[in-house]
């Protein structure tokens, strides 16, 4: 016992207390105990390995050439030898290499979104110049501008050097192969120079390209040009047909710009607005994009702007309460999807914590593993520093390690995410793993390595040679009583965090299955959809709804076992068309307080095909035409608001300011319109065959059969081209399809939390087990001296169990009450799920307590049968 003792003596005796080469210390206490186990006594052993370690590398010359060495040769020698002692525990390094790649890999995934969608400049000229500017009404709402106000902003501002209207459409292209339904955006002639771009050929808008009377020209997108072009760069200056207008190619945009920044374009066209157009305050139909001018604030922007508004409303020109609201245009891109990047972001940190207190659990028992190597160590004189530095570095090496195989798990992350929420994520095409991510990896592996081994390294740093050089069962570093503390910290710290996640997946699972279970309102087996586009320039001068789509409902419904309908906007979409109304015989409402419903255009038998019940009254029918009087079906929702009490049929309701009155002659059920997660709103519906040509671009074909509904995609796109080969038939779906579609979001926001949460549950289990595991083997000889004292299996089973439940129990009501105070976040993602609901409460965490009592258990029976004289030799 005293053997190493005297070593340590005879070392201090010839003035070696300095900090010795790393292995040296390892290399005399193994070189010892070698020979004492091939039959040497200690005596002979020590003189031995002395004299061989004196001649050849415990000289005064060589403690001089090591006393000298350059501080970044030390740390050089301190990081080989950290990678000698990782590679001779390979099983220790490949579980916390595999753990910190897990945690730091799913965090570089989500930092790489958030700094790409939420952080990253627009690709514009001065950016942070860029403002979206919005109306706002009451009594909360927001959203796009009326000709006439954009108009009146524009004449009377000091703030903007431009303010540039855009409108979102899409366009058949035509005359070049297959016609295709293109994504459009129609916008001032300023919009590509207040943006700041350049195209990758071409020209952008002349200044007077949204004047009638120029010729109409077009800039293509650079996937478009090469899509359908071939990448000709003679396509400048040709006519392309789009909705039976020729327009000139002028330009090709770069790869990767996009305006809006939110959505695919293919095509931009001029916005021409008509005189009668702009004189319009009614219609709120106009995106708005300014650049401020030079030293001007977005703040005196806005009061520059609803200085503007207070006059027309003092005019009575516009309602009470309508402003503008001015705002960075970054922030108006991202502003959905910031609170749910945000809070996913946090929810990944958790993951990372419990992976570096799991590390941390495991960096203890090597430590303590290793404290004979440190005790020799620190008795050849290395210091407090070298010690600490040296756990640190092999920290440090573990963390690099984990970073490389989280940075390629990230590279993955970020594909994954990109590939199955691009439609749910502002600017996904941004989105990419560049410099700024290494760098902040780089400094994410640094703190890791300090956070988790901070405590094993000071541990060893605080080594007292005189009592560690003594062998002692169960005595570490810290002691056993501070290592078993700091354990069941670590190990309540992750039972906590576990807790957290698992409950908030188990809140959106309960969502999810609310959602599946809701019932929109209309059937969805069975039922096809199909978009189809009237061109305004070809059907300019005849009524639409009769040229085209009633023709075309004729054809489907020739084709045997089928019904079909139409209607503008399909139920489920996250858009539509609405607007208050007046009742007629009713006093003029206040500002707020208007009626106000959804407006629907649709087809007869449109009801009948989503199975959508008729409460009151008729359907509408093919009678009610262009040459009778206008109709109108309303929903029950609408009776319900403005006609309690009365009779709806018969009522009149529309705009008196344009003399258009529908009188009221069916009320039909209830649909969800919107999400599945918002009540029903009231909806009105017009007859397609009623309704103007400006207010009918687009249809969709709802068509119903018997058997699998995407058999009828070609026959119903041949009736289509029966009536007019041009006419392009696109965004093909099953009516199921769609409402899948409708929950995505949510489904996309579980599966990433209960990921997470899984990762979570998997770690803090596993880091339960190691505690547990640990625990056990060091307590061997005390448990076997226990069972040779008379002490049964079972006894010794709740002994173990009996360390451990205080652990769980209160990490559970640490978990519990970090829960009910954080699911609130998640508030705006339920539906018909409190935040604090107890059914899921109850049911998470008694999942979690079964996983930690069975990583608790396995050791703990291990423990119960530990064979007495085999735990007696241990020692």
């Amino acid at each position: 016992m005293g053997l190493l003792r005297r070593l340590a003596n005879h070392f201090r005796s010839q003035r070696l207390s300095v900090d010795l080469d790393d292995e040296i210390a390892f290399h005399i206490e193994k070189s010892i105990e070698r020979r004492i186990g091939e039959g040497m006594s200690p005596e002979a052993a020590r003189r031995e390995v002395l004299l061989r370690f004196g001649n050849r590398t415990l000289t005064k010359e060589r403690c001089r050439e090591v006393n000298t060495l350059a501080p970044l040769e030390q740390v050089l020698q301190d990081v080989r030898y950290g990678l000698r002692m990782l590679r001779k525990n390979p099983s220790f390094t490949a579980i916390c290499v595999l753990t910190l790649g897990l945690g730091l890999g799913i965090n570089a995934a989500l930092w790489t979104v958030v700094g790409s969608v939420l952080l990253r400049p627009l690709p514009f000229a001065k950016p942070e110049r860029l403002m979206a500017v919005e109306e706002t009404f009451l009594p909360s709402g927001w959203g796009p501008a009326s000709p006439a106000n954009l108009r009146d902003w524009r004449e009377q501002n000091h703030s903007f050097a431009e303010l540039v209207p855009c409108l979102s459409r899409s366009r058949n292209l035509q005359g070049s192969g297959e016609p295709e339904r293109l994504s459009a955006v129609l916008a001032g002639s300023h919009l590509f120079a207040t943006l700041g771009v350049q195209p990758l050929l071409g020209r952008t808008f002349p200044l007077d390209a949204d004047r009638a009377d120029t010729p109409p020209v077009a800039v293509l997108s650079e996937a478009l040009w090469r899509r359908r072009f071939a990448g000709d760069a003679a396509m400048i200056g040709k006519p392309v047909k789009l909705d039976d207008e020729w327009f000139t190619v002028i330009g090709i945009m770069p790869a990767g710009f996009q305006f809006p920044v939110s959505q695919r374009t293919d095509v931009w066209l001029p916005l021409r607005l008509s005189p009668q157009e702009q004189e319009n305050r009614g219609a709120h139909y106009l995106s708005v994009v300014g650049r401020l001018r030079p030293g001007v604030a977005a703040a005196a922007a806005q009061e520059d702007l609803q200085q503007v508004a207070r006059r027309y409303v003092a005019l009575k020109l516009e309602d009470e309460g309508r402003s503008v609201r001015v705002m960075p245009l970054r922030e108006a891109t991202v502003r959905w999807a910031r609170p749910v990047l945000l809070t996913l972001t946090g929810a990944v940190a958790f993951v990372l914590l419990i992976a570096c207190a799991n590390v941390a659990n495991l960096q203890l028992a090597r430590t303590t593993n290793r404290k004979r190597e440190v005790s020799v160590r620190a008795a050849l004189g290395a210091g407090r520093g070298r010690l600490a530095r040296q756990f640190l570095l092999e920290n440090l090496v573990l963390s690099l390690i984990g970073g490389i195989g989280g940075l390629l798990l990230a590279r993955l992350g970020v594909k994954m995410l990109t590939l199955f929420a691009a439609s749910d994520l502002p600017r996904a095409g941004e989105i990419q793993i560049d410099f700024k991510l290494l760098a902040v990896l780089f400094l994410a592996c640094l703190l890791t390595a300090i956070g988790f081994g901070s405590v094993p390294a000071f541990a060893a740093a605080r080594v007292d040679p005189g009592d560690r050089l003594q062998e002692g069962a169960g005595r570490g570093i810290l002691g056993a009583s501070g290592h078993r503390r700091l354990r069941a910290v670590l190990v309540v710290a992750e039972l906590t965090l576990a807790l957290v996640l698992l409950i908030g997946a188990g809140l959106m699972m309960r969502t999810l299955w609310t959602l599946q279970s809701t019932d929109p309102g209309f059937v969805t087996g069975n039922v096809l959809t199909l978009h189809l586009a009237a061109p305004a320039k070809k059907y300019a001068d005849r009524q639409v709804g009769q040229a085209l789509f009633r023709p075309v409902l004729e054809r489907i419904r020739e084709l045997p076992g089928v019904s079909a309908g139409a209607v503008d906007v399909l139920p489920l979409q996250d858009w539509g068309v609405n607007g208050d109304f007046t009742i007629a015989g009713r006093a003029p409402a206040r500002a707020g307080e208007k009626p106000f419903a959804e407006q629907r255009t649709v087809s007869p038998g449109y009801f009948d095909v989503l199975g959508i019940r008729l409460l009151a009254g008729r359907d509408l029918a093919d009678s009610d035409d262009a040459s009778a009087p206008l109709v109108t079906v309303v929903n029950k929702e609408l009776v319900r608001r403005y006609f309690a009490g009365e009779y709806p049929l018969g009522q009149k309701i529309g705009w008196p300011e344009i003399n258009l009155w529908f009188t009221i002659v069916g009320v039909v059920d209830d649909v969800r319109e919107a999400q599945l997660s918002r009540p029903p709103s009231p909806q009105w519906y017009f007859s397609y065959l009623q309704t103007r040509n400006e207010w009918l671009p687009e249809m969709t074909l709802v068509v119903r059969s018997s058997g699998e509904p995407r058999r009828l995609s070609q026959p119903v796109t041949a009736a289509v081209h029966r009536v007019d080969p041009e006419q392009p038939v696109f965004n093909v779906k099953t009516m199921r399809e769609v409402l899948d579609e409708s929950i995505s979001g949510s489904r996309l926001r579980l599966a990433l939390l209960a990921i997470f949460a899984g990762l979570a549950v998997l770690l803090a289990a596993a880091g339960i087990y190691g505690v547990m595991s640990y625990l056990v083997a060091e307590r061997t000889r005390e448990f076997g001296m226990r069972a040779a004292l008379g002490a049964r299996p079972r006894e010794i089973l709740a002994l173990v169990l009996g360390n451990a439940l205080p652990q769980i129990a209160l990490g559970v009501l640490l978990g519990l009450a970090g829960s009910w105070a954080l699911t609130r976040l998640l508030r705006t993602w339920l539906f018909a799920v409190s935040p604090t609901d107890p059914v899921t409460f109850a049911g998470v965490t008694a999942a979690l307590v079964m996983v930690a009592l069975a990583a608790v258990y396995i050791p703990a029976r291990r423990a119960a049968q530990v064979d007495p004289m085999t735990a007696l030799r241990t020692d």
